[in-house]
């Protein structure tokens, strides 16, 4: 059965106005704080993350009919029982029915305002650096996610400026799906809005979004996987070490931006490629005159292939 998200209505019209309500208005009910307190204390035994709770409510299907307090029960229903902790038969009769499930641990009255004030900061060591940095153009991917993502739709594709690096954070999409923190490293990415909504947007107006980083496409292009693929095979078959790689690739991005490139994310594969060339010739794999020499051969190819037919390298090319 595919994921939907009943949630991702940002960014979209036709759902009525924003109507903003008076400050400090927590609950409309008497039974909304105990919801929020049911949460809480659920939450602290450990059985789900906070991202799995917001994948519990977004797809509850009359997520659009319910009030804020009423996803959040409904969110909850839904974990104690994916999880044991009640049955179906004693959320209908309101009381346990059965023995209790056990659990990994009980948050105690005297200890919540603690809990509380602690709070969950979500940051974590990174591993590995950061692949962009402030001033670089981005590109969301375009494609929908079979879980939970924290992607908007109306972001899907959209290309921004990174404005902040914000470190390493635990990846909303993987920790949902229970795959582990994931950390990722998370970026506040700025977009005009007339490249989200078209002529629809105010002019001037921008929209700032915290984007992990896999939420790029990896590639732009097929032969940026196939540069991908090329350095990963050549490093498997021991002819450089991922230090080696690291020094390569980081010389020949500093002398690129000393050469005048921007360096906005768009020409990250040209340097990975460059490296690549320096350093399988360095470590005499080949040479410099037999890469330009295959290079004009497939530019040989490219010229005699009929548009939209695939480019296949032959004898005659080389030899020209």
């Amino acid at each position: 059965m595919p994921y939907v998200s009943h949630a991702d209505i940002g960014g979209r019209s036709g759902f009525g106005p924003v109507v903003p309500e008076p400050e400090g208005a927590v609950f409309h009910a008497t039974w909304e704080p105990r919801a929020h307190a049911l949460t809480i204390a659920l939450g602290a035994t450990g059985s789900w993350n906070l991202d799995m709770a917001r994948s519990a409510r977004e797809t509850l299907p009359d997520y659009l009919n319910l009030s804020y307090y009423e996803i959040w029960l409904g969110g909850l229903e839904k974990l104690v029982i994916a999880k044991n902790l009640a049955t179906p038969d004693e959320l209908t009769a309101g009381c346990a029915l059965h023995a209790p499930a056990p659990v990994g641990r009980v948050l105690k009255a005297d200890q919540v305002a603690g809990v509380l004030a602690k709070g969950a900061p979500t940051e974590r060591a990174p591993a590995g650096p950061a692949r962009f940095r402030p001033g670089q153009r981005v590109r969301t991917r375009a494609t929908s996610a079979e879980h939970h993502t924290r992607l908007p739709s109306y972001l899907r594709g959209k290309t921004g400026v990174i404005e902040r690096v914000l470190g390493a954070h635990v990846f909303a999409d993987s920790h949902a799906q229970r795959l582990g923190e994931d950390p990722q490293w998370l970026y506040t990415v700025v977009f005009d809005a007339a490249e989200l909504w078209d002529s629809e947007a105010t002019p001037g107006h921008r929209v700032s979004f915290d984007a992990w980083q896999p939420y790029r496409p990896v590639f732009d292009a097929p032969w940026q996987a196939h540069a991908f693929a090329m350095a990963l095979s050549l490093h498997e078959r021991g002819v450089f070490t991922w230090s080696e790689w690291a020094t390569a690739l980081s010389e020949e991005i500093r002398s690129a931006q000393q050469a005048g490139d921007s360096d906005r994310g768009d020409t990250y594969y040209l340097h990975w490629l460059k490296a690549l060339e320096a350093l399988v010739t360095s470590k005499g794999v080949t040479s410099k005159a037999e890469l330009r020499r295959y290079e004009q051969a497939w530019r040989n190819a490219a010229l005699r292939t009929v548009h939209g037919a695939p480019i296949v390298l032959s004898d005659v090319d080389l030899d020209q």
